[in-house]
């Protein structure tokens, strides 16, 4: 079974999950049930929902 962490963020989830060889992080962006984005950094997600959104 797969470990993901997640979290709430200007209506969007950020999911972490931990992929590849090596476990890197990577942080999906959610809306409505639906995969939006992915980012190799936090930041990153949360100023793709900033400029989604208009914030």
């Amino acid at each position: 079974m797969e470990h993901a962490e997640w979290r709430a963020y200007h209506g969007h989830f950020i999911v972490a999950r931990k992929a590849g060889l090596f476990g890197r992080r990577r942080y999906e962006v959610w809306r409505a049930g639906e995969a939006v984005a992915s980012f190799r950094d936090s930041i990153k997600a949360e100023l793709y929902i900033d400029a989604l959104t208009g914030r």
